[in-house]
């Protein structure tokens, strides 16, 4: 999952290098750096990658902290709906 994350973030961002330098523990705000439109762009992009429906109520930017805790969030949120994790 965090491999597709890296993807997704590197096609928003239109930096196709960045997949690559990107670990677990990279800081998703800090390191990657998204706009605000960037950010909603990259949130639409996960529901469609991962065939889910974010719950802007309960999503927090700190699920965001690094790509391993969106991981993690965003298969809880899969298991939760009943849909296999990637």
């Amino acid at each position: 999952m965090i491999d597709r994350l890296k993807i997704v973030l590197s096609d928003v961002k239109d930096e196709p290098s960045l997949a690559a330098s990107l670990t677990d523990k990279s800081r998703i705000l800090d390191e990657v750096g998204l706009n605000s439109l960037q950010l909603v762009i990259f949130l639409m992009k996960l529901e469609d990658e991962f065939d889910l429906e974010l719950n802007y109520e309960s999503f927090n930017l700190h699920h965001m902290a690094d790509l391993s805790t969106l991981a993690d969030y965003l298969a809880n949120l899969k298991m939760s709906t009943g849909i296999p994790a990637c």
